[in-house]
């Protein structure tokens, strides 16, 4: 019986080493996926909106940026518009071409929850 013992028990230990080794591996992978994200700057999708919000202002019928919110667009790649009560466009900021100047009710319902053409929108 100690043959047929000794091959039980390499069987277990063999099993449970691929196991062990399957999961060290798959640790590594994920380590280095989340290593070269990193390094590769992956910029954080959280956009400061309040603190942004806050650096403009309505005077005299004309908006005054803060540099700060020009600063924040330049750090997150990112781009804004203000849009008015009938969709135009009335002050906006790094607005890529080809994006229209005025939007119906829908269209803002629309892209406010998804996609304006191809950038994603955060209202």
């Amino acid at each position: 019986m100690k043959p047929i013992d000794r091959f039980f028990r390499r069987y277990i230990l063999s099993v449970i080493g691929i196991l062990l080794l399957f999961f060290v591996i798959n640790i590594v992978l994920i380590g280095i996926l989340f290593l070269t994200s990193y390094l590769n700057g992956v910029k954080d999708s959280v956009f400061p909106m309040e603190r942004f919000s806050n650096l403009i202002e309505q005077k005299n019928g004309a908006f005054a940026v803060d540099p700060e919110a020009n600063d924040i667009l330049a750090q997150t790649d990112a781009w804004a518009m203000l849009i008015d009560d009938e969709g135009a466009v009335i002050w906006e900021s790094g607005l890529p071409e080809g994006l229209p100047l005025k939007y119906s009710a829908s269209e803002i319902a629309m892209f406010s929850r998804w996609y304006l053409k191809d950038y994603p929108v955060k209202i």
